[in-house]
């Protein structure tokens, strides 16, 4: 079992993922995710694949960064690397995976392409600034795509928004 990383040159943002199989076998689903014409629905929605198809994959470089026996070392591992904000852009799913309603989630938080983090109190706080629809942000939410082709939003509780430098 490996934790490995993806990193991209050009902006440093890292992919941290892991797998039971060969590696080799694993970088070449991503790849093959990144070369479908058009990308499927899931891959498009993914960050790493647009960056892949926007700075082309030679500008990705993969590192391993642990090999363990167990299922409980690897995930153990990846959890203490993966708090780093290095990791935040391409995770997002995995964060996205998380959340849910028994947390108290009710703010919003917004990451833009660049990785930078915007916090509302409410989806009606999103709408008012972007001029969209309250449906519009729900369904980027719940449907986990990009919410104006550049953000993805999700719910995050009011305690972790409530922590955040310059929040409301």
């Amino acid at each position: 079992m490996v934790v490995y990383e993806i990193e991209n040159l050009k902006t440093n943002d890292c992919y941290i993922g892991i797998t039971t199989n060969k590696l080799s076998v694993r970088i070449t689903n991503h790849l093959n995710c990144h070369s479908k014409s058009g990308f499927s629905g899931f891959q498009k929605r993914t960050l790493m694949y647009e960056d892949f198809k926007h700075y082309g994959v030679d500008n990705f470089m993969l590192k391993i960064l642990y090999q363990g026996k167990s299922k409980k070392q690897i995930l153990a591992f990846e959890s203490t690397v993966k708090s780093q904000d290095k990791y935040l852009k391409y995770s997002i799913r995995d964060i996205l995976k998380d959340t849910s309603k028994k947390h108290n989630l009710k703010a919003v938080c917004l990451i833009d392409s660049k990785g930078k983090k915007s916090f509302f109190k409410s989806p009606s706080e999103v709408t008012k600034k972007f001029r969209c629809s309250r449906t519009n942000i729900i369904k980027a939410i719940k449907d986990r795509y990009l919410f104006k082709r550049e953000y993805i939003a999700f719910y995050v509780s009011n305690q972790e928004a409530t922590n955040q430098i310059n929040l409301f």
